[in-house]
């Protein structure tokens, strides 16, 4: 009989994005963008005793898979592949939450917005698309700062499915091989407000997870060699200069990671972790940064 557990995470993970074979292809498919229209949709009430409640209710909050959230403020923006959110236009994969209604990010963008990440007052979206707000060179990686998009160093040739930010850089990953005409920007690149760069070496697979703790930069995906560095299969810790190992990699896909302190958590299409057997879908890398790290699991057999 299989497990209940394992049943339940790869439903979750079929929900949220499915996982292909490593080194397959994906993507989404860009459509037109309909002009930035105000619309209205009033907040649910809130429950009186906590639980949730719907963000909007005409005729529905939002009407396809949300991929992404991020905060600025007290706003909330949310990225995926809807096309309206709160019955109204100009919300085409992205929108803000004011906390009582939907408001249209700058006309939207003509396809599905993967992750999504605020730096300051900015809000970086990344995902599938060809045009932010008019921009045409805006290329899976666009900046809207509060009134317009803009591109990011000329875009990237391929989607960008995780963000993270660092003081003022911003990191991208995806399934790019290009990012602002650096052919050595390959699925992992670091924004530094003026051009792109390469982290070292190359990786040799998409990326699907970033997270940042102090200076280092966790990295996760489809992977099998970062840099030419041993142990990086599936995922990998950048210092700023080279490439370093996590607890001996993975057996299979990241597609989630989360720092807590010295602590790197890993989730994806795993069983084993850094050697150890019993770790199921999620995982735990013990250890200071430059130091050696210990996997261990979070869901057990």
């Amino acid at each position: 009989m299989i497990p209940i557990r394992l049943i339940a995470a790869t439903l979750i993970l079929m929900a949220v994005a499915p996982l292909p074979p490593v080194g397959a292809e994906e993507g989404g498919s860009p459509a037109a963008h309909p002009s930035p229209a105000a619309h209205p949709s009033p907040a649910a009430p809130l429950p009186a005793s906590g639980g949730w409640a719907p963000l909007g209710t005409a005729p529905s909050p939002l009407n396809a898979p949300v991929f992404a959230l991020a905060v600025r403020g007290t706003e909330v923006y949310a990225g995926g592949d809807f096309t309206n959110a709160g019955g109204g236009g100009g919300t085409r994969s992205v929108a803000r939450w004011d906390g009582q209604q939907w408001h249209p990010v700058g006309g939207g963008l003509n396809g599905p917005v993967f992750a999504l990440a605020v730096r300051g007052t900015e809000v970086y979206a990344g995902g599938d698309f060809t045009d932010a707000g008019g921009h045409p060179d805006a290329d899976s990686l666009a900046r809207w700062d509060g009134q317009q998009w803009h591109p990011v160093g000329g875009g990237l040739n391929g989607p960008v499915f995780a963000l993270a930010v660092r003081g003022t850089e911003v990191y991208a990953g995806g399934r790019f091989t290009d990012a602002g005409g650096h052919p050595q920007a390959t699925f992992v690149a670091r924004w530094d407000g003026a051009r792109w760069h390469a982290l070292g070496g190359r990786l040799n697979g998409p990326v699907r997870a970033l997270a940042v703790a102090g200076s280092d930069l966790s990295v996760g995906g489809f992977f099998t060699d970062a840099g030419g560095v041993g142990g990086t299969r599936y995922v990998a810790r950048w210092d700023g200069a080279r490439w370093h190992a996590l607890g001996g990699g993975m057996t299979g896909p990241i597609v989630a990671l989360a720092v807590r302190g010295t602590e790197v958590y890993a989730g994806g299409n795993f069983f084993t972790a850094g050697g150890d057997p019993r770790a199921n879908f999620a995982a735990v890398a013990r250890g200071r940064a430059g130091a050696s790290q210990v996997y261990l699991p979070l869901i057990t057999r």
